[in-house]
């Protein structure tokens, strides 16, 4: 008997066969790769992913006769290299990176080329257990990847193999759960074929069950999404965009198009990629709502939120499962966490990929691509959408702006818009007069005495420091009912907040909001008066959306300041830049509005066209080519890909805080038990990010405890953080 897995639990007559587990492994990669059409290249690999088992260093080893790691997957790579050729190089990236990750093709450390040259022991008894096998041939490949080999696309091959590595993984992982952890394995879900009709129906009954006003506001948004469901049925899969000015109610209307974009076109899943955290923690909630009839009906969750909060996925129930391999039929996950997925070398992030394929994704706020990063990314979605049956919408409030042009030849093809009637809406929608300043800064004190007019009016700057200044000076001259929110402050915090605030300006009370740009996207509050600090274009419009949001008045007043707290990051500055010149031409009569079309159009112009050199900044596609060279005929650096793909720089980690009575007594749960899914889910809006360096910073001051080597937890809450303004890196005596 040849052993493929061991277990501690039980007798070794009860042990999984490698034959066993090999077939299994097969059997599911074939299933996953069927849906881009490689069934036979995935069953193959399958069969030979743990080849090396059969060696004898490895029975010692599993049989406890040895205690030498031994690699197990190399055997298989060099076995069908020399049956294959050029199918066995394909398979063997992935076949070699199935436990660590995909490593470069050539380099001074570990790489393929040095695992493809070594001498291993002989595996001879496998091709005895395994018998007679017809090996795939070239035409067994897709058609888009025979396509792709022809012409020497290294980069469409490259993501062919992440995708083959994603089934095997999954196919491997969920083998291993199913004998070893039976109870784990009992918790994957499994979706009724008309998982979309019920989501549709729940859905439509929640928005018909809202409240409606009787406003213009209100007939657009009916509008928006009478547009979208037409879409959805009218249009076949590929590139979509839905342009929609802020308030016009993009979320739930992409939702619905998406909803029953897959229900028309038989697809999967459905994956909602936000920039924000903060967003999504909303929207997903949202969502939970709109989808409740489902839950309750299915008796599990339907949506997964998906970010990096918390690194949950060692936790026990089923959405903790499904955030492995995002088995789930509403995925809402970050823009930073999505597109990273799409370059890692690590085989728990592959794990996801294949389940995006035949997929809806929306992009919310598509515009916000870090320039950096911008050709990758969009390399990436077209090959989604080219080759993985994906349909992909760009959802922003600022027209397209990555769409193909002669001077943007990055750009997607083909992208259709779903508003039949972008000029009519966004000229109905304009509720908002915006007005520049001047190029000449605006002091704090110039600003504070600006605000103190207004009776309701909200400040956005683009700092926390310059927020909790602010509002601390307001504070100081007496202002009553002034109010701050920043990402220092967690989430149940500024939910209190807001909905105070909302409250005070329905009511018509005076009330003052000072904040950073935390409420630009898809926070529902509306003022009739707004400050923005100087930012990208596309920010200053956002921010004018929590400006008469739903028509209250006949027209608010968003005004732009240049700050005397100017941005840091050049990325930032460079957008601030690129608005001031826009907004220059509007001032001398160049333009109507800075809202309009042509103003966003010739804005991001500016901004990416003034980039060219750095749209891929990193050379990320650079590490994907063909070589004329048949004993190594692909140069993928897989791993020096992933290590140069990092949209954040700055790493971040989360801080829990023990606000209010119920934070409390989760954090000393937290103390006491191993997280769990349910624990962490509860703790997700008492959690604020801070950069490792203040994380440090803190950790010398003694403000924050680590909790089981992974989580930190704020102390003395009444000294280290403000019932006002949030998290205190320095308290007023430190500050002295």
């Amino acid at each position: 008997m040849f052993y493929g897995r061991s277990s501690k639990y039980k007798p070794k007559e009860e042990w999984q066969s490698n034959l066993e587990h090999l077939v299994s492994v097969a059997e599911n990669t074939s299933k996953f790769a069927s849906v881009f059409d490689s069934s036979r290249l995935g069953y193959i690999k399958g069969l030979f992913h743990d080849y090396g088992k059969y060696s004898k260093p490895f029975q010692d080893r599993i049989t406890g006769k040895s205690s030498e790691r031994v690699d197990h997957s190399t055997a298989g790579c060099q076995y069908l290299i020399s049956k294959m050729n050029i199918l066995g190089h394909l398979l063997a990236y992935s076949i070699s990176g199935h436990h660590g990750g995909l490593l470069d093709g050539r380099s001074e450390d570990q790489c393929l080329e040095k695992r493809l040259n070594k001498e291993l022991p002989s595996c001879e008894h496998g091709l005895k257990e395994i018998g007679e096998i017809e090996f795939p041939t070239f035409d067994d490949l897709p058609l888009f990847m025979k396509k792709a080999i022809n012409r020497k696309d290294g980069f469409s091959v490259s993501f062919y193999v992440r995708m083959l590595l994603s089934c095997l993984v999954d196919a491997d992982r969920l083998d291993a759960e199913k004998n070893t952890s039976k109870y784990k394995a009992s918790h994957r879900p499994v979706w009724p074929e008309d998982i979309f009709h019920q989501m549709f129906k729940s859905l439509n009954d929640y928005i018909n069950d809202m409240e409606v006003r009787d406003s213009i506001v209100n007939k657009q948004r009916e509008m928006v999404r009478r547009d979208c469901l037409l879409a959805a049925v009218e249009k076949n899969k590929g590139f979509f965009s839905l342009t929609v000015p802020t308030g016009g109610g993009k979320t739930f209307s992409s939702l619905a198009f998406a909803i029953l974009h897959a229900i028309v076109n038989k697809m999967d899943r459905i994956f909602y990629v936000i920039p924000l955290t903060s967003i999504i923690e909303q929207n997903a909630e949202e969502f939970r709502k709109a989808l409740k009839k489902v839950s309750e009906a299915l008796g599990k969750e339907v949506v997964l939120e998906h970010h990096c909060n918390f690194d949950t996925e060692k936790a026990e129930y089923m959405i903790e499962l499904t955030s492995e391999n995002w088995d789930m039929p509403l995925v809402v996950t970050t823009s930073v966490r999505f597109y990273e997925s799409l370059y890692s070398s690590s085989s728990s992030a592959c794990r996801r990929l294949h389940n995006l394929v035949n997929s809806v994704i929306i992009l919310d706020e598509a515009q916000t691509l870090a320039v950096d990063y911008i050709e990758p990314c969009l390399r990436g979605l077209k090959e989604l959408v080219d080759n993985y049956d994906c349909s992909i919408v760009l959802c922003t409030a600022t027209q397209p702006a990555i769409n193909y042009k002669p001077e943007f030849h990055i750009g997607l093809h083909d992208v259709r818009e779903i508003i039949s009637d972008t000029k009519t809406l966004f000229d109905t929608l304009r509720r908002v007069n915006f007005v520049f300043l001047g190029n000449k800064w605006i002091t704090d004190t110039e600003l504070k005495n600006r605000l103190k007019m207004h009776d309701q009016v909200i400040c956005i700057v683009n700092i926390r420091d310059h927020a909790k200044i602010l509002y601390d000076m307001l504070i100081a001259d007496g202002v009553k009912n002034v109010f701050h929110l920043s990402a220092l402050m967690c989430p149940a915090h500024r939910k209190e907040v807001i909905k105070t605030v909302r409250k005070k300006f329905d009511n018509g009370e005076k009330c003052i909001l000072v904040s950073t740009q935390i409420i630009e996207a898809g926070i529902d509050i509306s003022s009739p008066v707004v400050y923005r600090a100087q930012a990208g274009l596309d920010s200053i419009i956002q921010a004018g959306g929590r400006c008469n949001r739903h028509g209250e008045i006949e027209k608010g007043t968003c005004y732009i300041f240049c700050s005397e707290h100017p941005y840091q990051e050049i990325y930032f500055r460079d957008m601030a830049q690129c608005a001031r010149t826009v907004i220059d031409l509007c001032e001398d009569g160049k333009f109507d509005d800075i809202t309009s079309t042509e103003c966003v159009e010739l804005y991001f112009r500016h901004y990416y066209l003034n980039k060219k050199g750095s749209w891929d900044k990193k050379h990320i596609l650079d590490n994907f080519h063909m070589y004329n060279n048949k004993d190594f005929p692909f140069g993928f650096q897989y791993k020096t890909a992933s290590d140069d793909f990092s949209i954040i720089d700055e790493k971040s980690e989360t801080i829990i805080v023990p606000w209010d009575k119920e934070g409390e007594e989760l954090c000393q749960e937290l103390r006491k038990e191993k997280p769990t899914c349910r624990l962490l889910r509860k703790l997700q809006k008492f959690c604020f990010s801070l950069n490792k360096k203040k994380i440090t910073k803190a950790c010398d001051r003694k403000k924050i405890e680590l909790v089981h080597d992974r989580y930190y937890i704020l102390l003395d809450v009444d000294k280290n953080y403000s019932q006002e303004t949030g998290f205190l890196l320095e308290t007023p005596e430190e500050g002295e």
